[in-house]
Formats: C-alpha cells, sequence, structure tokens
C-alpha cells in the first residue's frame, strides 16, 4: 500500500476516525481526573573509599536501599501509613555510570511527604551502611562491655565485704594489726585507771560535802528565824521584859505585887515565840542560804560521781571490745586478705578487658573509615518537580487513540468486499484498467 492508497482510505474513513479520536479525547479527559497527581524527590548519596571496603560494594547500594530494615525504619521514623511493597513500589535507584553516586528517587501524591521519604531513606542508607562495615567487631564490643560490667559489679561486692571487716575492725587492714590492737587496749587500760581513781576521789569528795542532819538544821534553823521579822521583834521585846523581870526580882522582894504579872507577861511572852518559830520553820519562804548551798556543793559532787561512773563503765566496754577484736584478728586478717587478693585479680581482669575492648573500638573505627555512604545531595522544595503522571498518560493515550482510529479505518477497509480502486480491479481480473469514468 502507498502512502496515496493510506491517504484516501483515511480520508474516505475521516468521520470515523473523527468520532473515534473525539470519544477518546472525552473518554481521556474524564480518565484523567481518576489518575492521582504524583511528585517526585530526587536525592543522591555517595559512597567513600569503596575499594578498601571488602564488605559492600557501590553495586549493593541500591539492593540497600530498598531493604526492609531501611524502609522499615523510615516508616517508623515518619510514622507512615505505607506498606512495604508501597514504599518499595514507589522507590527508584540509579547508579550514575563510571561512579559512586547514586540517585534515590522517591513518588508519592504529597510533595513534602516525598521530600521527607527520599531525605530519610539516604539518612538510614548511610547508618545501615555503616552497621554493616562495622557488625563484625560490634559483637565482640557488646560482648566486653558485658564482661567489663559483670567484673566492676564483681568488685563493687568485694569492696563492700572490706568496707564491712574494717568497721568491724579498724585494724584489720594492717599488717601490724595484733600490736596496733594490743597497744590500743593498754591505753584504754590506762585510761580506766585514771577514770577510777576520780571516780574514788569524787566519791570521797561527796560523802565528805554531804549534809550532816543535827548542824545543818541548827544552822539552818538560825538562819531562817534571823530572816523572819516578827520573830526577831518578838524576840527582843521578850528580851527587855526578861531583863526588867530579872532587875525587879532583884530590887524587890517575893512579895512585890508587880512580880506574878511581869512573870506571866514573860512565860505567854515565850509562847508567843515559839508559835512564830514554828510557823517561820514551816512557811514556804523559809530559806537557809548555808543549807542551800550546802545541797547544790552535795549535788554538783553527785553529778562528777555519776559521769566518772559512765566514763569508767565505758571504757570497760571499750576494753572488752578490743579483747574480742584481738582473739578474733587470727579469722579476720585472713578473709581480709583473701578479699584484697580477689581485689586485686578482678582488678587486673579488668585492666585486661579494658585493653581488648580498646583495641576493639580501634578495630571498628578503621573498619568504619575504610568506606562510608554520606549524602552529598538532599532533595529540597525546588528538586520537587511533577512527575508526570497525569500528563504523560494523556500523552500516550492519545498516541493509542490516533493508533487506534486509523488501525480500526484501515481494518474496515481490508475487510470491505468493494471495488474502489484500480488496483483492486487489475488484482481480480488480470487485465489493466484502461481509463475511468467519473470522479473516481
Amino acid at each position: 500500500m502507498t502512502l496515496r492508497n493510506a491517504i484516501e482510505i483515511a480520508w474516505r474513513r475521516k468521520f470515523m476516525i473523527a468520532a473515534i479520536i473525539v470519544a477518546g479525547i472525552a473518554a481521556i479527559y474524564f480518565m484523567r481526573g481518576m489518575v492521582p497527581q504524583a511528585y517526585q524527590a530526587v536525592t543522591r548519596v555517595l559512597m567513600v573509599n569503596e575499594n578498601r571496603d571488602p564488605s559492600v560494594s557501590s553495586g549493593d547500594l541500591p539492593s540497600i536501599a530498598s531493604s526492609s530494615i531501611v524502609l522499615d525504619r523510615v516508616r517508623e521514623q515518619l510514622r507512615l501509613p505505607y506498606s512495604l511493597p508501597r514504599m518499595q513500589g514507589g522507590l527508584s535507584t540509579r547508579i550514575v555510570a563510571r561512579s559512586n553516586i547514586m540517585t534515590i528517587t522517591f513518588r508519592d501524591p504529597s510533595s513534602d511527604r516525598a521530600i521527607a521519604i527520599a531525605n530519610s531513606i539516604a539518612d538510614n542508607l548511610a547508618q545501615y551502611y555503616h552497621e554493616l562495615s562495622t557488625r563484625r567487631y560490634d559483637q565482640t564490643v557488646d560482648g566486653l562491655n558485658a564482661a567489663m560490667q559483670g567484673q566492676r559489679a564483681r568488685l563493687r561486692g568485694i569492696e563492700d565485704q572490706m568496707r564491712s571487716l574494717q568497721q568491724r575492725d579498724t585494724f584489720v587492714a594492717s599488717d601490724n594489726a595484733v600490736d596496733n590492737v594490743t597497744r590500743h587496749l593498754a591505753d584504754l587500760e590506762n585510761q580506766r585507771a585514771v577514770a577510777f581513781s576520780t571516780l574514788t576521789g569524787d566519791v570521797a569528795l561527796a560523802d565528805a560535802s554531804a549534809p550532816h542532819g543535827a548542824v545543818v538544821s541548827r544552822i539552818a534553823r538560825h538562819e531562817i528565824l534571823q530572816g523572819d521579822p516578827a520573830y526577831r521583834t518578838m524576840r527582843e521585846n521578850a528580851a527587855r521584859d526578861q531583863a526588867q523581870l530579872a532587875a525587879d526580882k532583884a530590887q524587890f522582894t517575893g512579895s512585890y505585887p508587880g512580880l506574878p504579872g511581869e512573870e506571866a507577861k514573860v512565860d505567854s511572852e515565850r509562847t508567843m515565840i515559839n508559835a512564830a518559830a514554828k510557823r517561820a520553820l514551816t512557811s514556804d519562804e523559809a530559806f537557809s542560804p548555808s543549807a542551800a548551798s550546802t545541797a547544790t556543793e552535795h549535788n554538783h559532787t553527785l553529778a562528777l560521781v555519776a559521769g566518772d561512773r559512765a566514763r569508767v563503765a565505758n571504757l570497760d566496754e571499750l576494753i572488752a571490745q578490743e579483747t574480742t577484736q584481738l582473739h578474733d584478728i587470727p579469722n579476720t586478717g585472713a578473709s581480709f586478705i583473701e578479699l584484697r587478693a580477689a581485689r586485686d585479680a578482678v582488678q587486673g581482669e579488668i585492666m585486661q578487658l579494658s585493653g581488648r575492648h580498646a583495641n576493639a573500638l580501634a578495630n571498628r573505627a578503621e573498619a568504619a573509615s575504610l568506606g562510608s555512604v554520606v549524602v552529598v545531595d538532599r532533595a529540597v522544595k525546588a528538586d520537587t518537580q511533577l512527575a508526570g503522571g497525569r500528563t504523560r498518560l494523556a500523552a500516550v493515550a492519545g498516541i493509542a487513540l490516533v493508533v487506534v482510529a486509523f488501525g480500526l479505518a484501515f481494518l474496515i477497509e481490508s475487510v470491505d468486499p468493494r471495488l474502489r480502486r484500480a488496483q483492486q480491479i487489475e488484482r481480480l481480473y488480470g487485465y489493466p484498467v484502461i481509463s475511468n469514468l467519473g470522479n473516481r
């Protein structure tokens, strides 16, 4: 079929082709609104020192980026409701030819979410690559950490036991524990002897300062009566009357009529003086400075005696403790020596583990420096562009529509039995066509 024949067929079926194209355009227009608009975000990562890292190569980066571990971390970090197949479907990776750069593209209906997911995939890819590079050393480091923690806990237990022994026996850590305890015991015994001597002297002083009943009573009675004005006045009046009575008796005879009255007056004053003395001695305000001073001094001496006895009792208790400690030194010292040896051994093990731990960390750091993945270009707002979901679908559907319309036209033309061209008549009858009548 020549181009001219094709044009003739298309022109002859132009209405059918136009109808198919118009109907298809209308269908594409309505279907275009049903297709969700998609955005894509692009970020780029670089694998550094690939040739020095024997564990992973740049060709493995696409598989690592689309692995379930990386995508699950992204989903958890961003709290995405997407499933793992949905994440893998929106992700595409490509390694730039002859370089260690890989582009990570993620498509999503949301522009901001596409950017966030693409950047998160790049970050988690770099972190997971670091874990892969150092994984063979991580177990060793974790095991050494656990061993060191166990030894440190054991060391704390031993030190607690040693402190407990030292609290019970302050000399247990000394190499001359027996001599030290003996000297301390002798010092305590000397202190007790001095304290006992002081106690004996204070007891004697207390006995000497104790108030004696008859003497103290006379002194106190005299001071109380002398301090009472009424008693003192009555005593003075009675003394004058008694002196007058004595003078009258000396001057007059027994028949003097005034003597009985004076005698009666003196007797009455004696009775009143005794009553006043009784009242003064039994009064609540009665006070004797001498008796009070004697009682205060005696109480002070009794307090000294009580303190001396407490000091002697305390020294007796300390002497008993030191004596018991002196007897227990062989057992306690042996236990302390064993604990000290165990502590030194544990400290040595911790130092060995620390050295191995430092070497393991150095090896892990060296392994991490052999190769790494770094983000060289992060997705930003300007890098987010329309992925062409609707437009691309419309363009493809339009092209397909034109192909279907023309293809259907040629298909109908091929099955049409009518003779429309001279070539058809010549093929059918085997004779050439000499001329045409009319337009055709």
